[in-house]
């Protein structure tokens, strides 16, 4: 049975829940139980990534960066496009 009050405080605001934009990790009694877990492998992941690897702009022939001109798309995964 779906019981809406107990995502109430008492004086009837949403309660303040960290994962409530969360549906990968489901809701409830049913929420998964390695959320934590993934979410720190994913931390440690992006971490190690960006403490070796040097992100900058490609170059052209002539060793002048080639300017990043993105483009958005709209739905509910969202795409940088570039040219």
């Amino acid at each position: 049975r779906f019981d809406p009050q107990r995502h109430l405080t008492a004086e009837g605001k949403l309660k303040d829940d960290p994962f409530a934009g969360h549906f990968a990790f489901g809701y409830g009694r049913r929420i998964c139980p390695g959320r934590h877990f993934a979410e720190l492998s994913l931390w440690a992941a992006m971490v190690s990534i960006l403490s070796t690897v040097r992100i900058t702009k490609a170059k052209d022939s002539k060793g002048k960066e080639i300017p990043v001109i993105p483009e958005y798309t709209a739905g509910l995964a969202m795409l940088v496009l570039f040219q």
